[in-house]
């Protein structure tokens, strides 16, 4: 049997600092704390992956990747990396996403009931913009990817002609005026 081809990043899109600058740090900090007790984790310590409190931020950052990856690979929208080669206002985003995946991920360590992502805007709006990365409605600048949705249109297809359904219909509803 073969070795399968892996397809992934070894390291998550959006670091540490990157959380910091989008979620306040105690909010993160209080995340990776075991106890109640335990004195909260210093900034310091959240950016160093070698802290048991550095760790549990990289191993949320890079399961969020995870997430975001799942959700760009399929259909062969992006490979790693595309993703990776990200840069400017497009990392910027792709950053938000996988910082807000991570916090959604923190809180759900700690407090799991607490972290539906419901009354925390920027967890709700990551989970929006991976469906909508999924589905193919929001698309990263990639130029492959933007040249295949170039003649793409948000407005529907309409077909030129009668109106079948509505002269069939008109029997039953009366003639509702003109028809194209």
């Amino acid at each position: 049997m073969s070795t399968p081809t892996i397809v992934t990043s070894p390291t998550a899109y959006c670091d540490a600092a990157g959380l910091l600058l989008r979620v306040d740090y105690r909010v993160v900090a209080d995340a990776c704390r075991d106890e109640d007790t335990a004195p909260r984790p210093s900034k310091a310590a959240l950016l160093q992956p070698t802290t048991p409190a550095g760790a549990v931020v990289a191993a949320a950052l890079l399961t969020a990747s995870g997430d975001v990856e799942a959700a760009c690979v399929r259909g062969g929208r992006y490979a790693p990396t595309d993703l990776a080669a990200l840069t400017g206002a497009t990392q910027a985003h792709l950053q938000a996403i996988v910082a807000g995946l991570a916090v959604w991920r923190l809180l759900g360590r700690r407090q799991p009931a607490a972290a539906d992502g419901k009354n925390l805007p920027l967890v709700q709006w990551a989970r929006d913009q991976l469906e909508a990365l999924r589905v193919g409605e929001e698309i990263f600048g990639v130029q492959a990817v933007v040249a295949a949705g170039a003649g793409m249109s948000a407005t529907p297809f309409v077909v030129p002609g009668p109106r079948r359904t509505v002269n069939q219909a008109s029997r039953y509803f009366g003639d509702r005026g003109p028809r194209g």
